[in-house]
């Protein structure tokens, strides 16, 4: 599936002609740290009127697990019974979140559990470069097997996560940050996961 990933940044994007720039789904902001993102209703609406499938991100800017499994809680209260088929996606690139002294593997943990005890799928959106064994990156051999991932690497014929962890699941990899839908800019994702 061709996916776009989308955010204030993308105010003004013609809905209408998603699909006749062969797009498949949608991935939508609905919260930073704990604050609902504001155009997250609007877009949410915009796509269903499209009937296209969708999903979430939270932007987060936790250092403890506490704070993570909150931001978690208040994602499933703004979504309110609705299930994302694209699934709920942790965005973890905030500089603080890789501070030492962070355990930023924690962070995940605590974010996926959370949603997860509210029945929903759940998993890890980051660049290539913040995995790694160190304390204040995402290890993924430190989260469970069924965890997804969602990996942004550009310039690249193909994504290094699959061959660094080949035990994990890549669900989806963000391959640019310059689509363009007539005349906005958006991020490109080839998704391998079906919705369901």
């Amino acid at each position: 599936m061709n996916v776009i990933d989308i955010s204030d940044w993308q105010e003004g994007l013609n809905f209408d002609d998603l699909r006749n720039n062969g797009v498949d789904g949608v991935v939508i902001k609905i919260e930073e740290g704990k604050q609902e993102d504001a155009d997250f209703e609007t877009f949410l609406q915009d796509v269903e009127n499209e009937d296209l499938p969708w999903g979430v991100y939270l932007f987060t800017h936790a250092t403890v697990p506490d704070e993570a499994a909150q931001e978690a809680n208040d994602l499933v209260s703004y979504l309110n019974g609705r299930v994302p088929p694209l699934g709920v996606w942790y965005d973890i690139e905030a500089d603080e979140c890789f501070a030492d002294g962070v355990d930023t593997t924690a962070l995940c943990s605590a974010f996926i559990c959370a949603v997860n005890n509210a029945g929903l799928k759940c998993g890890v959106y980051a660049s290539d470069g913040k995995f790694g064994d160190a304390t204040n990156a995402i290890n993924p051999n430190l989260l469970a097997d069924y965890v997804p991932y969602w990996i942004a690497e550009y310039g690249v014929s193909q994504c290094d996560f699959p061959s660094q962890y080949p035990n994990k699941h890549m669900a989806a990899w963000q391959d640019s940050e310059s689509g363009n839908i007539d005349g906005t800019n958006v991020d490109t994702d080839q998704w391998n996961d079906d919705p369901s």
